[in-house]
């Protein structure tokens, strides 16, 4: 899935840390962590400390990246980016994944992101038929345009289901403009046929 980290070669090329189990799967609106900051970035050493030492060569790819999942990154802006500051240390990029309900204005939005400068490479806004119907588009709009705006890897992940109100059908090569076509952008990403 990712196309930041050159891993022709490589076995492997990325590490996922799950803030939360349920929240990789659903769009429910959890946002508390089920893990601490100190005990990922313990993890996240030990993986460290793998890399630098022995290992057949082209198994991982240098940097690594980072996939940082589950509940909801940005609702703990401080402990993510201790998390990032410890990937970095640790050879890896950081990839986080997002529901985009923080993305409340802009300046708020960007104010987030310049704490994370240099610490995260890309975001995954995953989002959904509810999720949009719940929070509506605008910050998912707000999110992009700032994501655009600051040059960051984006890519946008919409689950369809068998009974979403989602056209299934795929667009891919399609050019449409994300602020007035998600709901048929999101039909992308079905898995669904």
């Amino acid at each position: 899935m990712s196309n930041i980290v050159p891993h022709s070669t490589s076995v492997f090329n990325a590490v996922t840390l799950c803030l939360r189990r349920d929240g990789v799967i659903s769009h429910l609106p959890q946002t508390d962590w089920q893990t601490s900051a100190d005990r990922a970035c313990d993890h996240l050493t030990k993986v460290g400390e793998f890399l630098r030492g022995d290992r057949p060569d082209g198994v991982f790819p240098s940097p690594l990246e980072l996939r940082i999942v589950g509940a909801e990154p940005f609702a703990n802006v401080g402990a993510l980016r201790e998390i990032l500051l410890c990937a970095q240390a640790n050879k890896m990029i950081g990839h986080v994944w997002t529901t985009g309900r923080w993305a409340t204005d802009e300046a708020s939005t960007q104010a987030v992101l310049d704490r994370l400068t240099g610490l995260i490479h890309a975001v995954t806004l995953h989002t959904g038929a509810p999720a949009i119907d719940e929070i509506g588009i605008a910050p998912l709009e707000r999110l992009i345009r700032v994501l655009r705006g600051n040059k960051l890897g984006t890519v946008i992940e919409c689950a369809v289901g068998p009974n979403s109100r989602l056209p299934l059908e795929s667009r891919v090569g399609e050019a449409f403009d994300w602020l007035r076509s998600v709901r048929c952008f999101c039909g992308c990403h079905s898995s669904a046929r």
